[in-house]
């Protein structure tokens, strides 16, 4: 209890640390910088490319584990890929509909029923897993990135109660598939039942693969145990695991981390510190909060690792705030996984952000507003001073 009241204290004086300085850069407005129509056009054809992309690589994987029946004729299905970049692809789901309703803001363009359309057809792919797989994860980051898209693209600031609502819907939706986890999917003979909902937010009983304990048991083992992993789990998952297979084979095995072949990342060394520790095991495919997580990397150090956590938050807001653009899809993006910090790993959440914002922001930087010394034309300096907003607290040399 008392690793969980500090984490989540430092990760909210990380979320506190820089709020001031942004909101005194933009003096208390929002951002959305005006781009020029070519690069209009541009990022929302990169959001088409993502989405083709996203859909493409979904129906593939469906495609090669027999199809949709197949697939989700059974509790928490899903489609997977025996390669990674192609089981990751899906997640370019979020920048493609966040990249439309930022081309339409941008350009001062209303929002037409080709783009509502694309944005459900790109969101696809996690609204089905997220329903017929009845998984948490999914349906609460499709349905909280569309409803930040509509925000986005709506032109004006939301009241708090719309922004209430829309997390609320999200919330629920995340209990509602939660709660009937084992009685939808294709073929199901039973029902949907509300009551369930209630079943899963106050439970009579709890079993050996809830959340909480599961973080719990690990954290009492690895205390005893003292086999913290310093690092070495994040160092895998972050800088071995994007390293192509075909070009290290053995990576894994090099690295003696063989336990990622098995789902939900299952480490044997964990399992067997777990019996010892606290008398039983924990089922596989079960998962910790990152918080637990970050106690078997780091012991204490998850203390500031999630301050770290909350100042990353805090300074994409500003970024975002002050100067809108690809930094606004970022930090949207991260609004929308921060459910794997409370479900999963922080790689979970680390792992996703890192997919899909590094290619966003590359693109965005070399082809949607590429620097000025590689762009065409006399007037670029003039254009990009015009795009930036000037405010009273920055002078516009600090805006350019």
């Amino acid at each position: 209890q008392t690793i969980y009241f500090l984490s989540i204290t430092c990760f909210s004086v990380g979320l506190l640390s820089s709020w001031p300085r942004a909101l005194a850069v933009v003096g208390g407005r929002q951002a959305f910088r005006t781009i020029s129509q070519s690069a209009a056009r541009r990022l929302y054809g990169m959001g088409l490319v993502f989405g083709a992309l996203a859909v493409g690589t979904y129906l593939y994987m469906t495609w090669a584990a027999g199809g949709l029946m197949a697939v989700y004729s059974h509790a928490k299905g899903g489609a997977y890929s025996t390669s990674g970049y192609i089981g990751d692809g899906a997640l370019f789901s979020f920048p493609a509909v966040l990249a439309i309703a930022v081309s339409c803001r941008a350009s001062g363009a209303r929002v037409q029923f080709r783009d509502v359309a694309l944005s459900l057809l790109f969101m696809s792919p996690h609204l089905i897993q997220g329903t017929l797989g009845t998984r948490r994860g999914p349906i609460f980051v499709a349905v909280v990135t569309l409803f930040f898209a509509w925000i986005i693209a709506g032109h004006r600031r939301p009241s708090w109660r719309t922004v209430m609502i829309g997390i609320g819907v999200a919330g629920l939706c995340v209990f509602l598939v939660w709660s009937q986890r084992q009685y939808v999917y294709i073929g199901s003979e039973g029902s949907i039942e509300l009551d369930r909902i209630w079943d899963v937010v106050a439970p009579e009983t709890v079993t050996r693969g809830d959340t909480y304990v599961m973080g719990g048991a690990s954290m009492l083992s690895v205390e005893k145990s003292k086999h913290y992993y310093w690092g070495y789990r994040y160092f895998v998952m972050l800088f071995i695991r994007p390293i192509p297979h075909q070009l290290w084979p053995t990576k894994y095995e090099d690295m003696g981390a063989t336990w990622i072949y098995g789902y939900g990342m299952r480490d044997d060394q964990l399992d067997s510190d777990r019996l010892n520790g606290v008398g039983f095991s924990t089922p596989g495919g079960a998962a910790m909060p990152s918080i637990a997580d970050g106690y078997l990397e780091f012991s204490w150090g998850a203390l500031p690792l999630f301050f770290f956590i909350g100042w990353t938050y805090a300074k994409i807001w500003g970024l975002h705030r002050s100067r809108g653009g690809e930094w606004t899809i970022v930090f949207s993006v991260m609004l929308a996984l921060s459910i794997y910090l409370a479900s999963q790993s922080v790689t979970a959440w680390a792992y996703r952000l890192l997919l899909v914002s590094l290619p966003t922001m590359w693109i965005w930087r070399h082809w949607i507003e590429p620097p000025c010394h590689a762009r065409a034309g006399r007037n670029c300096l003039e254009q990009r001073r015009r795009s930036y907003p000037r405010t009273r607290s920055v002078p516009d040399s600090a805006n350019l």
